[in-house]
């Protein structure tokens, strides 16, 4: 299936001509910088991830967000006013799929939305504007929906300048086309929405006769009072008339997370990571150590760098209370959001606002209350608050501290910050699972000091929430610095079932070891999927499984084969190219990069690589330093035109040169070999031969072979060179076909039971019926004369390797495929190498990145602890995202526990 075009990075170093000379610089200096360096040397040679993931700059990846959907919304404009239209959203659809946009697989008893129409933003409002005189937290105003949470956090961030704006990326009110961006996930994502929205008010066609007798049965009467205005609204609206930007906004966020029955209920804090990228923690209020501290940092950072919210915990239902019961107004388990902090004549006041516009506190400093005597009216001025039951209130600090439960507060960053992140998945989880460490850790490595904020959070799972799995997780971690067992920063496990967990804390450069520690528990029945297959709407199901593949899809340990038939193809990824041109194109570009892979790790590559580091490593901080980093990101360009055959001499090699005249590795060219998939002809690269005899002389290209559409039960023979060159096993003959000597791949059986020197070439492997309980030896380069002489000690010596050495049974070699591995096995750990291993030939080959930790395995039995869990269970993913100064860019890796540690 066609993917989107991934990014190549180039880098561009530029020398100024006057550079200081380092030996000029002071001793102590010179020590400084030679430190610095070494620390970035090794903390790139020690993590090593994907360059997409490391060093994003907050703000330039939100302005690269900004750019991408703001072209798409005037794209959508220029289409439609081409057709004289409006925009209407093929995929949040209100008026033509009402039930795909409002509710999820099943109904919540009394929770069931059930709006009477849908009206365009025109036919609502005479006058319509998107916002009057700019956003503000007053404005908005909750509908029937239980979102309290996130119309609190949308009235949270109204109070800073400038943060809306940068969601509300681009509209064209005319067409009706709207484009907002949320961060999920670690990413800020795009949704463009039209402007159509649920009414609680229906048709005049809907009426009985005698309530259209109460608009004297004239339906545009009906229509002109009873059919405009936000009282209209079912959901979300604007306190101030004719302004739409609460109700679209909203609508967008229902869209990205499936439905606006995915936005009945959460947390408040959580909605606002999700429109301004921070990090959001919660404090109980009775385990505050210094009230004076909070209080100084709720006036001098409350809507600057800050943002606060507050809620009350629900009361305990047990002894049959009402769980709604009001505290002085407050309502229990409810959002709010703290607007300001202000000390006057020496009293400390807080400002809060509840998210539904009505309904406010109604003890001490009240609206209207006894302590608003005259001489402290005008602390109203100061406050920026004025009486009138418009949710807005004013309490008194010590009070606030008393009657609130929890203080949200939500960490903001600017340009000065940088971000890395890494996704990881755990799988065969089971209920039974012990709350434990050891199952998953990362690593941090940063090059000087800096302080970090480190966040662990699972994958959103509010739009697939219902097909999520049967247990949900809970988890804490503990940082160290790599080699000691002293903690030196911590989570604070404030909520037990949380998205994600955050510290901040102070790094200096070296390298840094996170510890997790997972719980979980059921909360549905493990078979729940089987359950509801039969009665779920598969029209939505679907849906759902495609936004669970995306989320797990950000998981360096991905199986793509696992979700390939449940994942859309992107519009990006086919636009302009017909479907076989992309095919082409999607098996040339497999090719490229299987050669460049191939070419980067040989042994010579990762010298070069090395050395490349040092030259593009960051200038450092030195005084008059002159050197220049640049880096520029392109998008690969995809061929015009499919390949056509090449015409080459045969048993040669293709040579291909590079801009600038640079040469590559030379393509090796199998002559006369054509695929049998594609057609190409002659084969370039790696040549795959199916054995199986339903496919006599079936051969594959590497493209084709990648497809993974080849029946997997037959066996593939992995040949890296062309016939001329193919090894030739001198004084060696096939023990079936008599063929001497044996060329390419030669069989031996060592069995007892089997004829001395038995002997099989490929030909004879694939087509005869050998013993298959006999292990085979795989022998892909020819013995030497010298290795041959002395009575054929040396191949004697080869033969006694299965009786001899163990025997590694189901496990090939990734390398040069052997199969099994004879002798030393070698097992990637790296959580991005699932099930990857190496022969004790080949793990010195350079075939496999050098950063990668791989465990030597002596015997079968070293490795029977590997992977003694669960074979079946739920999965989920896990991401680490850490921020620093910008000098100071994070490098991350992730590592799975394997096996037992015991």
């Amino acid at each position: 299936m066609p993917r989107p075009d991934r990014k190549t990075v180039t880098r561009q170093v530029t020398l100024i001509s006057d550079q200081v000379d380092p030996s000029t610089m002071p001793a102590a200096k010179r020590a400084n910088a030679k430190a610095r360096a070494a620390a970035k040397k090794k903390a790139k040679r020690a993590f090593r991830q994907p360059k997409s993931t490391v060093g994003i700059l907050v703000t330039e990846e939100l302005q690269t967000a900004i750019d991408s959907c703001r072209e798409r919304v005037r794209n959508i404009a220029k289409m439609c006013r081409a057709r004289n239209q409006k925009f209407r959203d093929p995929e949040f659809d209100l008026s033509n799929d009402k039930a795909m946009c409002l509710k999820g697989l099943e109904d919540v008893e009394g929770e069931e939305l059930k709006p009477a129409d849908v009206m365009r933003v025109s036919e609502i409002w005479d006058e319509p504007q998107f916002t009057i005189d700019g956003f503000s937290s007053s404005d908005v105003a909750q509908g029937n929906l239980g979102d309290c949470f996130f119309i609190s956090a949308l009235a949270n961030v109204a109070t800073i300048p400038g943060l809306l704006e940068k969601i509300c990326v681009e509209r064209d009110e005319q067409v009706g086309v709207y484009g907002f961006l949320f961060f999920r996930d670690h990413t800020w994502s795009p949704v463009i929405i039209d402007d159509q929205l649920f009414v609680q008010v229906p048709k005049y066609e809907s009426l009985t006769p005698d309530e259209q007798k109460l608009y004297h049965n004239d339906p545009d009467l009906y229509n002109d009072v009873a059919r405009k205005g936000s009282k209209i609204l079912y959901f979300a609206k604007g306190k101030t008339e004719n302004e739409t930007w609460v109700s679209l906004i909203e609508k967008a966020y229902a869209k990205i997370h499936g439905n606006y029955a995915y936005l009945s209920g959460g947390r408040a804090m959580e909605a606002i990571e999700d429109l301004t990228g921070g990090i959001c923690t919660q404090i109980p209020l009775t385990d505050v150590l210094d009230p004076k501290q909070l209080w100084n940092e709720l006036v001098h950072n409350a809507n600057r760098t800050r943002l606060y919210g507050c809620a009350i915990h629900g009361i305990d239902n047990e002894r049959g209370l009402n769980t709604i019961t009001k505290t002085h107004g407050l309502i229990a388990s409810h959002a709010y959001s703290v607007i300001r902090a202000v000390e006057y004549n020496g009293k400390k006041f807080v400002v809060i606002r509840n998210p539904w516009g009505t309904g406010e506190w109604r003890g001490r400093w009240s609206d209207g209350a006894k302590e608003w005597t005259k001489e402290w009216l005008p602390a109203l001025t100061y406050l920026q608050h004025s009486f009138g039951n418009d949710g807005q209130f004013v309490m008194e600090y010590s009070d606030f501290l008393r009657h609130w439960s929890v203080l949200d507060c939500t960490r903001l960053f600017d340009s000065s910050w940088v971000s890395s992140s890494i996704w990881v998945q755990l799988d065969n989880w089971t209920a039974m699972h012990p709350w434990t460490w050891g199952d998953v850790s990362f690593t941090i490595s940063v090059p000087e000091n800096t302080p970090a904020v480190i966040v662990l959070q699972q994958a959103d799972r509010r739009y697939f929430e219902e097909i999520s799995g049967y247990l949900v997780f809970a988890f804490d971690f503990v940082l160290f610095k790599k080699g000691s067992k002293e903690e030196i920063a911590s989570s604070v496990r404030t909520q037990g079932w949380a998205r994600g967990q955050s510290v901040e804390v102070n790094l200096e450069a070296g390298e840094y070891v996170v510890h997790v520690r997972l719980d979980s528990m059921m909360c549905k029945n493990a078979n729940y999927m089987e359950e509801g297959a039969t009665k779920w709407d598969r029209r939505i199901l679907k849906r759902l499984m495609a936004q669970k593949a995306f989320a797990f899809s950000k998981a360096a340990n991905f199986n793509i084969a696992y979700w390939e038939d449940v994942i859309p193809t992107t519009l990006d990824a086919v636009a302009g190219y017909d479907l076989t041109e992309l095919e082409i194109q999607l098996v040339e570009k497999k090719r490229q990069e299987a050669l460049r892979k191939k070419a980067m790790l040989t042994p010579q590559a990762e010298l070069n690589e090395e050395a490349a580091m040092e030259v593009t490593d960051e200038p450092e901080n030195v005084e008059n330093s002159a050197e220049v980093v640049q880096i520029v990101e392109k998008t690969e360009e995809p061929t015009q035109e499919p390949p056509e055959a090449v015409d080459v001499p045969a048993d040669s090699t293709l040579v291909v040169k590079e801009e600038g005249g640079d040469t590559q590795e030379p393509q090796i060219v199998h002559s006369d070999f054509m695929c049998d998939v594609c057609q190409v002809s002659p084969i370039i690269g790696v040549r795959y031969r199916c054995t199986n005899p339903e496919h006599p002389e079936y051969d594959m290209c590497q493209g084709c072979y990648d497809k993974k559409e080849h029946d997997p039960t037959h066996e593939i023979l992995v040949i890296s060179q062309p016939r001329s060159d193919e090894p030739v096993h001198t004084w060696f003959s096939c023990s079936i076909c008599k063929c001497e000597p044996i060329r390419g791949i030669r069989y031996h059986c060592p069995r007892p039971e089997c004829q001395d020197d038995f002997d099989m070439c490929e030909a004879c492997r694939a087509s005869t019926g050998h013993d298959p309980t006999h292990v085979l030896m795989m022998f892909q380069t020819p013995l030497t004369l010298e290795e041959i002489q002395g009575s054929m000690a040396a191949h004697e010596e080869h033969a006694e390797q299965i009786t001899e050495r163990a025997v590694h049974d189901s496990v090939a070699c990734d390398g040069c495929s052997m199969n099994p591995i004879v002798g030393s096995r070698y097992k990637c750990m790296d959580a991005s190498c699932p099930n990857y291993d190496l022969c004790e030939g080949c793990i010195n080959k350079g075939i496999h990145p050098i950063n990668h930790q791989m465990l030597r395995l002596e015997t079968p039995k070293e490795a029977q602890h590997l992977n003694t869990g669960a074979s079946e269970g739920a999965s989920f993913v896990l991401g680490l995202r850490v921020y620093t100064l910008k000098s100071s860019v994070a490098v991350l890796g992730s590592q799975l526990k394997h096996g037992s540690l015991r």
